[in-house]
């Protein structure tokens, strides 16, 4: 790569967590072939925060990833759980909120309403408090927007998301809700156009980007689509979980990729010819070597409906063994997000015999023959994370009990538990009396629960109750 050239990097959508976080550890390691010199990106996660008082949906977890210009150090500052060092300093203002490095230069300013305990923005500044970067928030979504100071030869990190309803628009001076501007920017049959690809070449027009670095998944294809129509002069390089980079050197040639990608996203198989052609290291390497996370579409009062994407293996000929040291990112992320649904594909009818029998046998028992009813797809869970038997069950079932209906659990090492279930998806813990108003406040409360009970049994009684009581197609 030359360095006159700029570069960047374009991650992917906000529940990657886990994965952006290893991806970092493979950038690092090429630094030298990449000319990497600085990463830094924002991650917010839609998790309650308490500490500040911001509001319960609003995006409250503030990662920042930083290598020092010099030595290359990489750390991780959680917004969270501020101050998260002994040497850094929070200074609250009226409505700014001041992250002071030991020096006393700013790293953050945060400003929110307090009235209403909403961030409006996040200024990051560098060690030389030049501004670096303005991100603007709303309560569902967020776009970055990196401004004038950059390292030379650097890939600079392009980081995006937005939520199901396009409500954010980014225009080169300023950003304006959608709904002041709809009708500038609805397409001919009446829909949005595509402000994810949109805001993408902004960023790439704005840096005057020449080669970007793309990690592979369903969200940066598709953003590569729009960018194709463009026809702009831009190298692109293909970055994929194992470390593998394809790289195109002319956007033109992605025709055959983006083809795929829908293919993947339609029925969830990869021919063989495209692998061997575009990713021969990963037909051979016994890694993943794509993933697609699950989408949510989550509307107050209503239930959740579903957009499962796929995480695909070309694992047909592993043991389960071999999955399972293949898999331990993806349990960890499971971990973290247990309403996530995971699907694999590229395996033989008995590899999935094999692990629908291992799944069963560890669910023991009777409780085997209602969940092998219940399951919506088929994968190996270890003993050790029963819960996420959970995100495994199918949505079939119907309210037809009355609302006011209460189910009581009692368990030796939790206590009693209460759940109210309702249409609204109202639900209360007696315990607690702690009321969740949102589909997501479900799955953290299972997730208290189940980390606090210490049976393979009662967790399955739980999880049946559960299934039973709340959740619908």
């Amino acid at each position: 790569m030359e360095n006159a050239k700029n570069s960047a990097i374009l991650l992917g959508d906000n529940a990657q967590k886990d994965s952006m976080f290893k991806l970092s550890d493979v950038l690092l390691d090429t630094m030298d072939q990449f000319d990497i010199y600085t990463l830094n990106f924002d991650l917010f996660e839609n998790v309650k925060l308490i500490k500040h008082g911001l509001h319960p949906q609003q995006l409250n977890s503030f990662f920042t990833a930083m290598t020092n210009f010099d030595q290359k150090e990489f750390s991780v500052y959680n917004f969270s759980d501020f101050p998260f060092n002994k040497n850094y300093r929070e200074i609250l203002l009226d409505d700014i909120m001041l992250i002071l490095r030991p020096d006393n230069t700013r790293i953050f300013e945060i400003n929110y309403q307090r009235e209403y305990g909403l961030i409006d923005q996040v200024r990051t500044y560098d060690k030389d408090e030049n501004l670096i970067e303005i991100t603007y928030i709303n309560d569902r979504g967020y776009f970055a927007a990196r401004l004038t100071h950059k390292a030379p030869n650097q890939y600079q990190i392009i980081y995006f998301t937005a939520d199901q309803t396009n409500n954010l628009r980014i225009n080169i001076n300023s950003m304006q809700p959608i709904e002041t501007v709809a009708q500038d920017y609805l397409s001919s049959d009446g829909k949005f156009i595509d402000l994810k690809g949109e805001w993408l070449l902004f960023q790439l027009q704005l840096r005057q980007v020449e080669r970007l670095l793309v990690v592979v998944n369903d969200q940066n294809l598709q953003a590569l689509k729009y960018l194709q129509q463009k026809q702009l002069d831009l190298e692109i390089d293909l970055l994929f979980e194992t470390g593998e980079i394809v790289q195109i050197n002319q956007i033109e040639t992605l025709t055959d990729i983006l083809s795929a990608a829908d293919q993947v996203i339609t029925d969830g198989t990869v021919s063989a010819n495209f692998v061997q052609k575009y990713f021969p290291k990963a037909a051979t390497n016994e890694k993943i070597y794509k993933y697609y996370p699950v989408s949510w579409d989550i509307k107050p009062g209503s239930f959740m409906k579903y957009n499962v994407d796929y995480i695909g293996v070309n694992a047909e000929h592993l043991t389960i063994e071999q999955l399972r040291m293949l898999f331990p990112g993806m349990l960890t992320f499971i971990d973290q997000n247990p309403q996530t649904i995971f699907l694999l594909y590229s395996f033989n009818q008995a590899k999935l015999n094999e692990l629908k029998q291992v799944t069963l046998t560890l669910l023991n028992g009777q409780k085997a023959d209602y969940f092998q009813k219940h399951f919506a797809f088929e994968r190996f869970i270890e003993q050790t994370d029963v819960y996420q038997i959970l995100s495994k069950l199918k949505l079939n079932v119907d309210f037809n009990e009355q609302a006011s209906e209460i189910i009581t659990y009692v368990s030796a090492s939790y206590g009693s538990v209460q759940f109210t279930v309702n249409e609204f998806d109202f639900l209360s813990i007696g315990k607690n009396n702690w009321l969740i108003d949102d589909v997501q406040g479900v799955f953290q409360l299972m997730n208290q629960i189940l980390n606090d009970l210490s049976l393979l049994n009662r967790s399955i009684y739980l999880a049946t109750l559960l299934s039973q009581k709340i959740w619908q197609t």
